[in-house]
């Protein structure tokens, strides 16, 4: 009679077990809400070597840098999330700053000016942020502005890819005057990265 009991409540400590994990895995998620991952990239060096024409080029000064994204996650959350969990990546913003201006060489030369972002992850190029109608005024600074509505997920994770991403930009331009010496140009980009579980 004992055995017979033991069997028939063996399946209900089963039942209750299987109840207990779903509900603390339940709660393990509503404890940990999405969050937004700040990150101000790596400053990186382009060099843009001279142009003597107004046409429209793309690729004149790229740059590249290596980065654990993974690992920069882990970090701000404490554990918490992963590059598994990235939901959403956007551009905040974008500063290119020319290190060696000078009255001839400055970003009034140029009247567009765009920055554009692939990865290891994701090699097709995308337009990160862009300036159409640049100023005729002298500036060694340029902020453009971002298209925030572009997702940049696929570039910075992938389930078949691990370890740093390697993160290249590549200005591209028109100018309305040549320039005349090899401009170095300092980009800062910044990054919002929402992870959720």
């Amino acid at each position: 009679m004992k055995k017979l009991m033991r069997k028939a409540f063996y399946p209900l400590i089963i039942i209750a077990i299987c109840g207990v994990v779903a509900f603390v895995s339940q709660s393990c998620n509503k404890i940990i809400p999405p969050q937004d991952v700040s990150w101000s990239g790596i400053d990186d060096t382009l060099k843009v070597p001279i142009v003597s024409d107004t046409m429209m080029h793309l690729g004149i000064g790229t740059s590249s840098f290596s980065y654990n994204i993974d690992s920069l996650i882990k970090n701000k959350t404490s554990n918490a999330f992963s590059a598994n969990n990235i939901a959403k990546v956007t551009l905040k913003s974008v500063k290119l700053t020319i290190v060696n201006p000078d009255n001839q060489n400055n970003w009034a030369n140029y009247k567009f000016s765009a920055l554009y972002f692939n990865s290891s992850v994701n090699t097709t190029q995308v337009l990160a942020a862009n300036v159409p109608n640049n100023p005729d005024v002298y500036s060694d600074t340029l902020n453009l502005p971002v298209d925030n509505t572009i997702d940049l997920k696929s570039y910075l994770y992938s389930s078949s890819f691990s370890g740093p991403v390697k993160i290249s930009y590549v200005f591209g331009g028109q100018l309305r005057r040549p320039t005349t010496k090899v401009l170095t140009v300092a980009a800062h980009v910044e990054y919002d990265i929402k992870v959720s579980l």
